[in-house]
């Protein structure tokens, strides 16, 4: 897992703030509860809205996070969360991508308002029946989301993000990055 401080300025992430704004009173949603698959909302109760960047934000986006991504010939596709209360994902490894990526929006986070992102710090043996990872508590590390901070996910690491408070004063809204393997 990478974590990429000031990926976007606080201009791009405005903007993107604005274009998502913009996009909320429109048909153009979807909710995780009915989008997502299954195994990644075990034991979350809300749902996160998404909705397609746009190919504009997602040119631009390719551009920004070029530097920092692998040298793979692969297919993004780019999306706009809003997470609302109670939303969350449980434990994955972003399993059938080339890599993830996700881009924190908000201006300010509260570690109390949950949505922080968790990620297993070690190499997992999925062999061993015997591994302890759920309760090796010192391997597990949480990164708050901060404006413009970036997470990618490029050799499937185990991670969830904690469910968002029902007491939040906001809402939490991201950039989503996948890149698929580019098709032949």
């Amino acid at each position: 897992m990478k974590i990429i401080k000031n990926l976007l300025s606080k201009e791009f992430c405005n903007y993107y703030l604005w274009e998502i704004k913009k996009k909320e009173q429109t048909p153009v949603w979807q909710s995780s509860t009915v989008f997502w698959p299954e195994g990644i909302k075990n034991n979350i109760n809300g749902s996160c809205i998404v909705t397609s960047t746009g190919e504009e934000i997602k040119s631009q986006i390719a551009n920004l996070i070029a530097p920092h991504i692998p040298e793979v010939e692969c297919d993004i596709t780019t999306w706009f969360n809003v997470w609302q209360y109670n939303s969350g994902i449980s434990k994955h490894t972003d399993h059938g991508y080339v890599f993830a990526m996700t881009i924190y929006l908000n201006e300010y986070w509260d570690v109390d308002w949950g949505g922080n992102f968790l990620y297993y710090d070690k190499e997992i043996d999925w062999n061993n029946r015997e591994e302890k990872y759920l309760s090796d508590h010192k391997n597990w590390k949480v990164v708050i989301p901060e404006m413009g901070t970036a997470v990618l996910n490029d050799n499937r690491t185990l991670h969830l993000v904690t469910p968002l408070s029902p007491q939040s004063p906001q809402l939490r809204y991201t950039v989503q990055i996948w890149a698929h393997e580019k098709k032949k």
